[in-house]
C-alpha cells in the first residue's frame, strides 16, 4: 500500500512539473491589445489605460448603410486563476441599446494544455455581442 501511494505521489509529482508555466502578464497584455475589425464592427483594447470599446453597425432595413449603432465600453482587466490567464470584459453600465445588458464576459486566454487559445500568430478574440472572432490587425 506503501508503495502505490509513493508512485501516485511522483506520477503526480512529475505531471505538475511538465505542466507549461504561465506566459507573464506583460506578454499576454501585448498580445491581445490592438484593433479588431470586420465589416460591421470596431473592437479596441488599450494598454495604457485597460480600457475596451466595441462598437457594431446595425444595417438600415431599406438600405445597406448603417442607420444605428450598438456599443459598449468600459474597463478590462487580465486575471490568472491558478495556472490560467483570462480577460473580465468588465460592465458598461450604459450600453447604447437596450438589448445587451452590458457586455461583460470573461474570455479564456492561456491554459497550460493549449498554450494560447486566442492565437499567437494571429490573434483572434470573440465579439461582445455574439461570440463572432474578430481578428487583430485587419482594421483599414
Amino acid at each position: 500500500m506503501k508503495f502505490q501511494f509513493t508512485g501516485l505521489l511522483v506520477l503526480a509529482s512529475i505531471l505538475m512539473a511538465c505542466e507549461a508555466t504561465p506566459p507573464p502578464e506583460a506578454e499576454v497584455r501585448a498580445l491581445i491589445v490592438g484593433e479588431y475589425c470586420d465589416d460591421d464592427q470596431v473592437y479596441k483594447l488599450q494598454l495604457d489605460d485597460s480600457t475596451y470599446f466595441h462598437r457594431k453597425a446595425e444595417p438600415g432595413v431599406l438600405t445597406s448603410r448603417s442607420l444605428s449603432y450598438e456599443s459598449c465600453s468600459g474597463l478590462y482587466e487580465l486575471i490568472q486563476e491558478g495556472n490560467t490567464w483570462k480577460i473580465h470584459f468588465l460592465p458598461d453600465d450604459r450600453p447604447r441599446n437596450s438589448l445587451f445588458k452590458n457586455c461583460e464576459r470573461i474570455v479564456d486566454v492561456w491554459n497550460p494544455q493549449e498554450g494560447y487559445l486566442i492565437g499567437d500568430e494571429s490573434v483572434h478574440l470573440p465579439d461582445l455581442f455574439e461570440s463572432n472572432a474578430l481578428t487583430k490587425g485587419l482594421c483599414e
